[in-house]
């Protein structure tokens, strides 16, 4: 059924997922050929047009969805990604115009939101950005609530799982070597990530849950209190390890050396290179005052990232991080690399190599 819209939609969103974007754009334009007034068709062309670098092209089918759906919040906001608007352009005032609806459901707001905040800061009306964004944080902060000592009950129960626990490596296992890229959202992790895959030896393998899970089945429920790491035998963790290697096998099936950019694994330091002989563990930080407003800026999809929608809660955030991160100094010195974004811009050469 090659000209039923569902099929050609599912095919085009699976597309998105793992094909490169060209096969995408191919879909997402057969299938507005059959459904001109489509906007998440359009929207979806778009994205992909973003992807292949054909930006006068992604603008324009963004504009076209526009004049479908003037007041589609996240239209806008995916728009100006790779968009700056001056002061005066007429799309700001759309945005505005949509924005006075008091009938906006939400979702739409909360999206318009981000995208007038950007276009405000781009337009060089800077006292006006704020506002937008204290509105779309606070609107994902209503849907998606955080309560901000989870993140330091879990830091505890980790700290204490890993105190006096022996790190040194188990026996050396044949096949993958893992090179471990994390630290907090914004921190420059993709960059860092890339540079590395630009290496013949090594495979980008991008943001992976594979680590978060393999973690929690040795150390157990944080609820229910964890397994301190020194009563684990070595044959859980060469078992963890083995599960860990197949999962990433599954999504990266050649290569020896892969990145894992999972963005939590600075939690489990000492259990990933207890576990996996041969891992290398790259932390990436970054001035907080750029690092947490560029969070707080951001759009997440919704539900993902709790803590980044209040201030106080971010800066609680970054604290829970560089306690855990300097627990790992103190007991791992020189077993895991840190690399600051600003030295890292400031000398790519250096960094690079080191």
């Amino acid at each position: 059924k090659p000209d039923q819209p569902e099929v050609l939609e599912a095919l085009a969103r699976a597309q998105d997922a793992a094909a490169p974007a060209t096969e995408a754009e191919a879909t997402w334009s057969a299938l507005i050929a059959l459904r001109p007034r489509d906007v998440a068709a359009r929207a979806g062309r778009a994205l992909a047009l973003q992807r292949l670098g054909r930006f006068d092209d992604a603008e324009a089918e963004f504009r076209r969805a526009l004049k479908i759906a003037p007041e589609d919040g996240e239209l806008y906001r995916i728009f100006l990604a790779t968009k700056k608007l001056k002061k005066g352009d007429p799309l700001i005032r759309a945005m505005l115009k949509a924005h006075g609806n008091k009938a906006l459901p939400v979702r739409k707001r909360m999206h318009l939101d981000y995208a007038l905040a950007k276009a405000m800061e781009d337009s060089g009306q800077t006292a006006r950005v704020f506002a937008y964004l204290r509105a779309a944080n606070g609107a994902q902060r209503r849907l998606h609530p955080w309560e901000r000592g989870e993140r330091d009950r879990e830091v505890d129960a980790l700290i204490a799982a890993f105190e006096g626990a022996d790190f040194t490596p188990i026996a050396p296992q044949e096949g993958l070597r893992p090179i471990f890229v994390t630290g907090l959202p914004r921190s420059g992790s993709t960059l860092v990530e890339r540079i590395l895959a630009s290496h013949s030896a090594v495979r980008a393998g991008g943001e992976m849950p594979f680590v978060w899970r393999a973690a929690w089945s040795v150390l157990g429920d944080p609820a229910k209190g964890l397994r301190r790491l020194s009563d684990i035998p070595d044959d859980d963790l060469a078992t963890m390890a083995v599960r860990y290697r197949e999962a990433v096998r599954s999504r990266v099936p050649e290569g020896e050396v892969v990145t894992d950019k999972g963005m939590q694994s600075y939690l489990f330091i000492g259990l990933l290179l207890k576990a996996l002989p041969g891992a290398r563990m790259i932390v990436v930080t970054r001035d907080p005052r750029d690092q947490l407003l560029s969070i707080y800026r951001n759009y997440f999809a919704e539900g993902t990232h709790r803590y980044a929608n209040d201030l106080e809660d971010l800066a609680a955030y970054y604290a829970a991080f560089r306690r855990i991160l300097d627990f790992w100094r103190e007991r791992l010195p020189g077993r895991f690399a840190e690399i600051a974004y600003e030295d890292l811009v400031a000398d790519p050469e250096g960094q690079s190599r080191a």
